[in-house]
């Protein structure tokens, strides 16, 4: 489940790159509860000038698994049961995919999921990790 958007009782399941640290929903998570969301693959639609779309399986080369960069909280539902909600980091696309979408996940790589995860790191080291995926290393397929 997504962080609650209060303002119309949907849920948020992306944050963007560019204004994580400072959006109200967002700032202490990034602050403080960084996480990983594992994934063999994710999913966007490329919406076509006739307005049909297709559906395209995006997976990074050569890993059965991948790490994106995620936030995450503790709410309390309208019963005060207690539960906890993801947001996944977005950026923009790299060349590879932006033909489909012009946002992406922040996909970690093995050297950064150490820094993304410790919290003695300053903000700024963290948002320097929020970029777009390296070009030629993610494999698309239409479905």
């Amino acid at each position: 489940m997504g962080f609650s958007n209060f303002k119309n009782s949907g849920v948020i399941i992306n944050a963007r790159a560019e204004t994580v640290a400072e959006k109200p929903m967002f700032r202490r998570s990034f602050a403080s509860k960084r996480c990983l969301v594992p994934a063999n693959g994710y999913y966007e639609w490329l919406t076509h000038e006739n307005k049909t779309k297709t559906k395209y399986l995006i997976k990074v080369k050569d890993k059965s698994i991948f790490y994106m960069a995620g936030l995450y909280d503790i709410f309390n539902d309208t019963g005060g049961k207690p539960y906890a909600a993801i947001a996944i980091i977005t950026t923009e696309a790299n060349s590879d995919v932006s033909f489909i979408h012009d946002r992406m996940p922040v996909i970690l790589n093995d050297e950064s999921i150490k820094v993304w995860l410790d919290a003695n790191n300053d903000l700024s080291t963290i948002q320097k990790l929020m970029r777009p995926f390296l070009v030629g290393k993610i494999d698309y397929t239409a479905l």
